[in-house]
């Protein structure tokens, strides 16, 4: 092989490398905007004060990994904190009762206020969806965070945030051929692995916020 094959074959592999990793920094502004979204929520229509976070390309992947991870936690501290107030409030009944409703119509709403009346401080059907559609989802809210998780201690938690997707920026070396294409491909692996998990669990969580959203907006409109 020459060696402008090797220069052409890393051409490629840089090309794939900045791929990657846009799309690594394109998931994790997402998680930003969803996690934001929901936030703005919960403050909106349940009485909630979180904080909106951003990301800040100068710091590491870590660095935005424990602040998205932090605000991630909150939000759950708070959703079990009245979910075990719902449990120890409600019959046993009223609270699976409570919990099964997956897509409300306006009579549950009705019902969801009943259920509650006099039992706690939830003062609208709005915030009751809220925080069911939470709740429900907790599974899913955990698997993103698991992920997050891994990749603030793996091998792209070092890397500047904002050079994700510029390969050459990546790979400081001053080698050429078999040698660079070495690191090229290892780097590659890496940011393979974190999408194999890391995609599917930020598409969903995105989903899921959007869809416990929807729910907090089309309860505030049915009771105007």
């Amino acid at each position: 092989m020459s060696w402008s094959d090797f220069f052409y074959n890393n051409d490629a592999r840089r090309e794939k490398l900045a791929r990657l990793g846009q799309e690594v920094l394109e998931l994790m502004k997402n998680n930003f905007r969803a996690t934001n979204m929901l936030s703005k929520a919960l403050n909106t229509h349940c009485g909630c004060s979180f904080q909106q976070i951003n990301l800040n390309e100068k710091h590491t992947v870590q660095q935005n990994c424990e602040v998205l991870l932090s605000a991630i936690g909150k939000i759950q501290e708070k959703v079990q904190e009245i979910d075990r107030q719902l449990k120890d409030a409600l019959e046993p009944s009223c609270y699976q009762q409570l919990r099964s409703l997956q897509t409300p119509s306006t009579g549950d709403w009705r019902k969801v206020r009943n259920i509650l009346a006099g039992v706690i401080s939830i003062a609208t059907a709005a915030s009751c969806v809220a925080l069911i559609g939470l709740v429900n989802s907790g599974l899913i809210l955990s698997g993103v965070v698991l992920c997050i998780g891994g990749i603030a201690t793996g091998a792209l938690g070092c890397l500047v945030i904002g050079v994700l997707g510029l390969a050459i920026d990546l790979i400081l070396s001053s080698f050429i051929g078999a040698m660079e294409r070495d690191q090229l491909e290892k780097a590659i692996q890496e940011h393979e692995e974190v999408l194999r998990d890391f995609r599917p669990a930020s598409h969903k969580y995105s989903e899921t916020i959007m869809r416990v959203t929807v729910k907090i907006e089309m309860a505030s409109e049915s009771q105007h």
